[in-house]
Parts: C-alpha cells; structure tokens; sequence
C-alpha cells in the first residue's frame, strides 16, 4: 500500500492541475504518515472514535502481557473487579 500511495500522489502532483501538499490520516493508517514524511509533505493523525477507544486500543498488549486478558479478551485477572 505505501508504494501505491507514493505512486498516486507522485501522479497527481505531476498532472499539473493541483497538488497534494498534505494528508490526513486515520490512527489505523499510520503507515501513510511515513509515506507523506518520505515525501516531505505536511501530515496529521486523526482519530473519529472517543479517546477512550484509543487507549484502550493501546493498552491491549499490556493487559495481554500481565496477564489480564487473554488473546479473546476473555478477563483473566477477576481481583480487579472485586
């Protein structure tokens, strides 16, 4: 995908009509951002969900890890609840 990004920016810039001088992306496109950072063009991260979702999107791998959930997200570790 990031090849075919480059290509289709690379594309439209060249067309000559307009220009593709930055990009918006969603958390889970990240990858765009180091497309558009190889291209010296101006990005930004966007996130439509609540900030809630987002930490706890980033907290998954440290509940997995200390053994709070398990990879079905089944709860593990009931003392917190109680």
């Amino acid at each position: 995908m990031p090849g075919k990004l480059q290509q289709l920016i690379n594309r439209i810039n060249m067309s000559g009509e307009e220009r593709i001088t930055g990009i918006i992306t969603d958390w889970t496109m990240g990858w765009s951002l180091e497309v558009a950072e190889k291209m010296n063009i101006r990005r930004a991260i966007f996130w439509p969900a609540s900030a809630a979702l987002l930490c706890s999107m980033l907290s998954i791998s440290k509940l997995l890890n200390d053994g709070i959930i398990d990879n079905d997200g089944e709860v593990l570790y009931h003392k917190l609840f109680n």
